[in-house]
Parts: C-alpha cells; sequence; structure tokens
C-alpha cells in the first residue's frame, strides 16, 4: 500500500453520527503561511495526492456544504452522484441563475427568511433571520456526514457555532503571502482543542486529521 493509498483508506473510517445532527468534516488546503488560495482559487496549492483526498472526502460525504463566494471563484459544478448533495450559503441570493448549477436537483441554496426570492425552480432552504442559521440548517440537511469545504468565513461559522468534528487539512510546501484568508476566519476567536489522527508527507505535501475533543 502506497502513503497515498493509506492515507485515502484512513479517510474512510467510519464518523459516528452525533445524536442531534450529522458528522460534520472541514476539509481544506493551506500553503505554510496559512494562505488558501493563490489569484482567487486553491488549485494551485494542491497536488495529486490532495486531489484524491478532496474526491474521498465527496465520497464519504452525504451533503457538501460551501459558501457563495468559494462555488464562484472555484467554478463548482452539480455533483454527478445522484445521492450526494450540494448546499451554497448566500444571503444576498446574488448568483448567475442561467448557470445549469442551479437547475440540478442536487444542489440547494441556504439562505435567510428575509433574502431575496430565487427563481421558480430553485431549491431554496430558509433557516435564521439575518444570517443563515447554522445549527439549524445541519439539522435539516440528510444523511450522516456533512463535509464543509469553505471558504473561511462558513468555516469559522461553523466553529463558532462549535459544529467541527474533523479537521481535514493539506498543507502545501509554499509561501504565498498576499491578502488570503486562513483555513478559518470569523470576528469571535474560540480555542477549540483537537486531538491528532493521523500526518502523513508525501513528497512535500503534509496531510493531517484531526477529531474534536468534546
Amino acid at each position: 500500500m502506497t502513503l497515498q493509498e493509506d492515507i485515502l483508506e484512513r479517510l474512510r473510517a467510519r464518523r459516528p453520527r452525533p445524536a442531534d445532527r450529522p458528522w460534520i468534516a472541514m476539509s481544506m488546503i493551506s500553503a505554510l503561511d496559512g494562505s488558501t488560495a493563490v489569484g482567487g482559487t486553491s488549485g494551485a496549492l494542491g497536488d495529486d495526492t490532495d486531489r484524491a483526498v478532496l474526491r474521498t472526502m465527496r465520497e464519504i460525504a452525504d451533503v457538501i456544504v460551501v459558501g457563495a463566494s468559494t462555488v464562484r471563484a472555484e467554478g463548482y459544478r452539480a455533483p454527478k452522484r445522484p445521492s450526494l448533495e450540494l448546499v451554497v450559503l448566500s444571503q444576498t441570493m446574488s448568483f448567475d441563475w442561467d448557470n445549469e448549477l442551479w437547475h440540478s436537483p442536487n444542489v440547494a441554496i441556504a439562505t435567510t427568511t428575509q433574502s431575496p426570492a430565487a427563481p421558480l425552480g430553485v431549491r431554496v432552504i430558509r433557516v435564521g433571520h439575518h444570517e443563515v442559521d447554522l445549527p439549524a440548517l445541519v439539522r435539516e440537511l440528510p444523511g450522516d456526514v456533512i463535509v464543509s469545504e469553505g471558504g473561511p468565513t462558513l468555516n469559522g461559522q461553523l466553529l463558532n457555532d462549535d459544529l467541527v468534528d474533523e479537521a481535514v487539512l493539506t498543507i502545501a510546501p509554499f509561501m504565498v503571502a498576499g491578502r488570503s484568508s486562513r483555513v478559518a476566519t470569523n470576528d469571535a476567536e474560540h480555542l477549540r482543542r483537537f486531538a491528532l489522527s493521523y500526518a502523513m508527507a508525501v513528497d512535500d505535501w503534509v496531510f493531517v486529521r484531526h477529531l474534536r475533543e468534546r
């Protein structure tokens, strides 16, 4: 078994569903200096193993949650697997509604009760008045495992509500500087303790998995 195969096998570990919501895993990549994007996207930071990690996390997920800015920057497409749901968080509902993404039955937008309406046929989940109520949202989502692919603002909101059970991170061998955000950002600070599940290196990339200590 290669190191890459070992990493992917460990990612397929059993994830016990909490009593009141699905298990929530955060899956991200960052440079050595904490940068999460180069030129607005994360693609330049990854390698083949990181892309395999992303695919594996999507294999174990029942739902992927992602922020609207990340969807726009990374050019998301609808999931190919019929049982996988993509939920996009947005308060402004500022989208190109002609994009085929919004016509997929596997895609929904999570927004607030005060946000603008979406075109007929677009699935919308409304939770919260002034901002999306993440605890309420995740209780509504189906399945046992939710994977957050960011961006940093969404991850910060999940950490703020103490909803992250697992952090799967790739540390890329680059220094970027610039102004991109860290893996998670929020106005509030919360010290959340995670226990190391594994740390492995493939070439110069380091892959780590931590589990929330509760």
